[in-house]
């Protein structure tokens, strides 16, 4: 996946800021506006690559663990079942903020989680800000096409053709 990396997560970023409304672009920036870590810039392209800082971040391998799975969904091919390639879907309870969610959710139901935590008026701004982070880097996630690839290869090497 290094192919792709923090230049690919920033050039989605970008694209996607083009195709921003005035309004949402106005929100946008508010909401990134408030972000004080140090883990990147706060520029949108930067925080595309907020997620994959914060996941390796702290040394304790704590927030690693909490949220390398919701960086892909390892789809089968031949026969797509996402509730097994998203680790049975449990559905994330009305109490639970999607930022210390189910650890074995898949990006599918992270972004959907997160969409649904920022769209939520109640939502307060730092729980705001992390699903945005993520959101913006779960969208141009490449290791989801990937991991689809891999299993693609993966199986035409066992039936002999590569």
């Amino acid at each position: 996946m290094a192919a792709w990396g923090d230049d690919g997560h920033k050039v989605v970023a970008l694209i996607a800021q083009h195709y921003l409304t005035p309004a949402a672009k106005k929100q946008f920036d508010a909401i990134l506006a408030a972000d004080t870590d140090d883990l990147t810039k706060h520029d949108i392209a930067s925080e595309a690559t907020s997620a994959d800082r914060y996941r390796d971040s702290n040394g304790r391998r704590d927030h690693y663990d909490d949220t390398k799975r919701w960086h892909f969904v390892d789809l089968e091919i031949d026969d797509p079942d996402m509730t097994k390639a998203c680790y049975g879907r449990k559905p994330l309870s009305p109490d639970r903020p999607a930022s210390i969610g189910d650890k074995l959710a898949c990006v599918v139901d992270k972004v959907a989680q997160f969409a649904a935590e920022l769209e939520a008026p109640g939502t307060n701004a730092e729980k705001r800000l992390f699903a945005l982070k993520f959101i913006l880097h779960f969208v141009g996630h490449a290791p989801t096409v990937a991991r689809v690839r891999q299993q693609r290869c993966r199986r035409q090497q066992r039936k002999g053709h590569g």
